[in-house]
């Protein structure tokens, strides 16, 4: 059966979803190995293989047999388990694989040299082959952000279910995280991680673990963890500044944020609407929420315009003297909606109080409810094993992505 899914615009992905078992007469012999793919026109079963087990493959050797014209071989996934893989693979027990198809051209990313070359072509569209560490640029000044208020991402970065660890930035940049700026263009299925030891520190304004401003532009299926810290306005977990009909929709971040005034979970401010407005929807954090002057939330700072819709704040703290909220720390514009939001009902603000407001506050929620999927599917959230349903639940935690 052949299953044609999306994300949005751009992000057409073609994937075999075919979950016939593997059967072997005796795994003690060998490991049975199905590669199913599509040539076009139709499936075909034709690179079946018997090996031993513990045996290491080459997926790229099975790459010059398939062909599929205007689409690109992202790499190789298993049945139930939605990680793209590329490179070698060892075979421990019978297995599918399948091939999984990019509409149109796109240009893969296997090292850090490759994802810092995103800057020398912003408007082409790229996919991580791996997980990529940063640990080699987190020195000095760290990371350089991608894209600038001069000249923006305009493509598409698809992380294939692998994440970015290692990410440091110690400079004085106008918006800054894995991206500067974000205008035109799309992130998804991607986790931006931050060590321990390697705490992000941004300059001026806009300052996010994915892009410090996400300008007419697409986040969708992505998580940051680890601490930020924004030292003026607009500091977020996934986006700094957002505006001009963007969308941030299935992402969550953990950690530690703080900023100086406009300070959120999801991000730092939503608005300033030329287009249409933006909108944060179906999104969580659990991050601890600091603004040294005001406007603090559990998932936006400072809602101006658009809307925050089916999303949960699981902050533990607030703590700003200034405008606070468990969901937005400040609603201004009437044109703003905050609607069918839940929020952690043991959450603080620094005194160790809170007034609960429906709209800026959401509903309350408790801990173990939010440990229940049930909880989840009320606000509409998917549950499954597939790009389109992303999410399943971490064993006494919360949503986590199915290619975690």
């Amino acid at each position: 059966m052949l299953n044609k899914t999306g994300f949005f615009g751009g992000f057409a992905l073609l994937a075999l979803v075919m979950f016939a078992a593997a059967a072997c007469s005796n795994p003690s012999l060998g490991v049975k190995c199905s590669v199913y793919f599509y040539d076009g026109t139709a499936i075909i079963d034709g690179l079946t293989q018997t090996v031993k087990p513990g045996t290491v493959i080459t997926l790229a050797d099975w790459k010059d047999d398939l062909g599929n014209p205007g689409y690109t071989l992202a790499g190789w996934q298993i049945a139930g388990a939605p990680k793209v893989y590329n490179g070698k693979f060892n075979v421990k027990n019978d297995i599918n694989f399948y091939a999984v198809w990019l509409d149109g051209v796109w240009t893969g990313i296997d090292t850090p040299a490759g994802l810092d070359g995103i800057r020398n072509d912003l408007s082409k569209n790229y996919f991580l082959m791996n997980d990529i560490s940063l640990v080699n640029y987190a020195t000095g000044d760290g990371w350089i952000p991608v894209g600038t208020t001069d000249l923006g991402f305009s493509g598409t970065l698809n992380g294939a279910g692998h994440k970015i660890t290692n990410l440091m930035i110690d400079n004085e940049f106008d918006y800054a995280g894995l991206f500067g700026v974000i205008e035109g263009g799309g992130v998804c299925n991607l986790g931006v991680e931050i060590a321990a030891e390697l705490s992000i520190n941004f300059g001026n304004t806009g300052a996010a673990g994915i892009t410090g401003k996400l300008d007419n532009g697409k986040i969708i299926n992505c998580y940051s963890s680890g601490k930020i810290t924004g030292t003026w306005f607009s500091t977020g977990g996934i986006a700094g500044e957002v505006i001009n009909d963007s969308l941030i929709s299935n992402c969550y971040s953990t950690g530690q944020i703080t900023g100086y005034s406009n300070t959120g979970g999801i991000a730092g401010y939503l608005g300033d609407s030329v287009y249409a407005a933006s909108m944060i929807t179906n999104c969580y954090s659990t991050a601890e929420i600091f603004a040294g002057n005001t406007n603090a939330g559990g998932i936006a700072g400072y809602a101006d315009e658009g809307a925050i819709a089916n999303c949960a704040a699981i902050n533990p703290s607030i703590n700003t003297e200034g405008n606070y909220g468990r969901i937005a720390g400040l609603i201004e514009n009437t044109t703003a909606a905050v609607e069918n939001n839940y929020a952690l009902d043991s959450m603080v603000n620094f005194d160790g109080s809170f007034a609960p407001d429906t709209e800026n506050d959401g509903i309350d929620i408790s801990e173990a409810n939010l440990m229940d999927q049930s909880t989840w599917e009320a606000l509409g959230w998917e549950f499954g094993n597939d790009l389109n349903k992303p999410w399943v639940m971490a064993a006494g935690g919360y949503p986590v992505f199915c290619w975690q």
